[in-house]
């Protein structure tokens, strides 16, 4: 069999048959004897993309949207933050194949999960260019933190880059009881699950405090920069709070206000 060919003996396991739908083998040239229906992937899943400009970005968004199945209030927040956070490793990584990222619905949790990697400089390199981090997973702790990342050091930066990606995806997944990881270089930082509680049962109070989480700076290298978090869409006040508080930071009211009211001028031709 030819090296740019992936063969399984015997049955097929299902993760092989999930990772050629969501495009693994076809970013690394690899064909597979994996025959499975292509359903569909609409309102369900984004195979792996990848993301080097603002146009791919802008369209990656606009696949992501039916994924969140909620309303445009809702979801305008939580499609900001996703784009600052692939902004920002489009900017940070230094990747010349830019970014990859996939997305999946889960209807019965109605939980959605996202992956972004890149094979960068890694956050240790990215961030000792005006910080002093130690190790990586200095570098990771301290990627999560506001401003840290941003072209300036106020939360919520510019129009462009505020910074704050990670900080909000971190207290989403954390206010909806969910994982949120990141690895890079040999740093592994990872946010647990209360599988003791689901999100209905976490008053405000619990949900502002931090899940339990478990970090190493000994895995085996990465170069880059991977990040996975899921968050469930399911309503709730803490939930709420923190995208009324992403609204805030980046002025996202303001900004649909004067998106309005420039589709509502007239226009003469």
């Amino acid at each position: 069999m030819s090296e740019d060919s992936i063969s399984i003996s015997g049955n097929t396991p299902t993760s092989f048959t999930y990772l050629t739908r969501m495009g693994l083998f076809k970013h690394h040239k690899k064909n597979t004897t994996s025959k499975s229906i292509e359903h569909d992937p609409s309102g369900r899943f984004i195979p792996i993309t990848q993301i080097t400009d603002s146009e791919s970005l802008d369209e990656f968004i606009s696949q992501m949207v039916p994924l969140l199945h909620t309303s445009p209030d809702q979801a305008r927040p939580i499609k900001y933050v996703i784009s600052e956070l692939i902004r920002n490793t489009l900017e940070h990584s230094r990747s010349s194949s830019g970014a990859f990222i996939c997305a999946q619905y889960f209807k019965k949790a109605n939980r959605i999960s996202i992956g972004i990697a890149d094979s960068g400089i890694g956050i240790l390199k990215a961030l000792s260019f005006c910080h002093r981090p130690k190790t990586h997973i200095d570098a990771i702790e301290m990627a999560t933190e506001p401003g840290i990342t941003g072209a300036t050091s106020i939360l919520g930066g510019n129009d462009t880059n505020g910074g704050a990606g990670l900080y909000f995806i971190k207290r989403i997944a954390n206010a909806t009881n969910n994982y949120f990881v990141i690895y890079s270089g040999t740093g592994l930082y990872k946010q647990l699950v209360d599988k003791s509680k689901n999100n209905s049962q976490l008053d405000m109070f619990q949900q502002s405090k931090p899940l339990k989480y478990k970090k190493t700076n000994h895995y085996p290298n990465w170069q880059g920069t991977i990040t996975g978090f899921d968050f469930s869409l399911n309503r709730s006040d803490s939930f709420q709070s923190i995208l009324n508080e992403i609204k805030k930071t980046f002025n996202l009211d303001m900004r649909q206000q004067k998106k309005e009211v420039y589709k509502r001028r007239a226009r003469f031709i």
